[in-house]
Formats: structure tokens, sequence, C-alpha cells
């Protein structure tokens, strides 16, 4: 059953594009829901919120990837999750495992390959090192593409208080890249 407001989107290619991610990635988004919450009642209401929040990037989704949406909705499952166990005082690690699909490049060498999945090696390695809300921070502003209000909603501080955590969490991770071996214009 496709949620109405999936069916209110007036551009046609726009509720195409969100019914072929609705159909292709609500189970994978239930799942990843479970593993933050067990209430059945919760775990719908994570999913349905995400949805919501889909809906309105559906101009970022239509210009994606299929690959990359599915992994977008993923990603908006697990911070509407966050959201709900930092309400509830319940705060858990959130997982990357579907960041590879971000990662990943077109038909490249041997060597290419082989340097690529290195670097997805240490990048899991250093994101599996990094506090929560720097985590969080880093992926709702470049994966996510959200303003700074929306990042601000989710962590509850406020919006001028963005754009500092934003680059200390970012000094962070590049201090971390550093100490593994790896220099900023490797990365690029």
């Amino acid at each position: 059953m496709i949620l109405p407001f999936i069916l209110a989107i007036e551009d046609e290619s726009s509720q195409e594009v969100m019914i072929r991610l609705y159909e292709r990635s609500l189970k994978r988004m239930f799942r990843e829901a479970r593993k933050y919450a067990s209430i059945q009642e919760v775990i719908e209401d994570i999913v349905s919120d995400s949805i919501v929040q889909l809906v309105d990037k559906v101009e970022l989704l239509s210009e994606l990837e299929e690959n990359k949406r599915i992994a977008y909705a993923i990603t908006t499952v697990r911070h509407m999750a966050y959201r709900y166990l930092r309400r509830e005082k319940l705060l858990q690690m959130t997982s990357f495992d579907n960041l590879e699909a971000f990662l990943a490049a077109p038909s490249e060498s041997v060597d290419d390959a082989i340097l690529r999945e290195e670097r997805r090696a240490k990048m899991r390695e250093l994101l599996g090192s990094l506090p929560t809300e720097d985590l969080l921070l880093l992926e709702e502003k470049y994966i996510l593409e959200w303003t700074d209000a929306e990042i601000a909603a989710t962590l509850g501080i406020q919006t001028s208080s963005v754009r500092m955590r934003l680059t200390r969490a970012k000094r962070r991770v590049s201090k971390a890249l550093s100490k593994q071996g790896f220099q900023l214009n490797d990365w690029l």
C-alpha cells in the first residue's frame, strides 16, 4: 500500500521516484528501524516519519542514482531512530553499513579498486571511533544535505552552533585521517 502523502505529490515524475523508492526500500527501512527499536508501533512511526522526510527531499532524490536513493532512505531511517532514541534517552551508536553505497565508483582499474577498498576500510575504522554527535553532524550535512536549521533540530542545539560543531567535527576527522597516514588530498 502506497502512503497517501506520496500519492499527493503533484509532479508525476517526482511521484514515480518516491513510489519506486518506497517499493524498493521499505523492507530495508523496517530492518534498519528494528536495529534501534523493538516495539512495532515505534518502528512503524520511525519509518513513516522517514518517508515524510524523504517526500520533502524529492527534488534531491530525483537527481540521485537508484542505489544512492536507497542508501539515503536507510540513512534517514537511522536519523529518525536517533531522534526517537534521543527523545527516550536511549542513545545508541549509529551504524554505517550503507556508507559504501556513497563511496562506490564506476568502472575503475584494479589498482584503483584496491586503493578504494583500503580507503573504505580506513574510513570504517575512523567512523567507528568518532563520537556519535560528530557522525550525525557530518552525515546530516554532507550525505543528507540538511540545512543548519534541520541539523540543529535533530541534535537539539541552536542553529548558530551548527557551523562551529561541524568545523570541530571536520578537524577531528582530518586529525584522525592524518594519524592513519592519509592526507586530505588523498580523499578528494
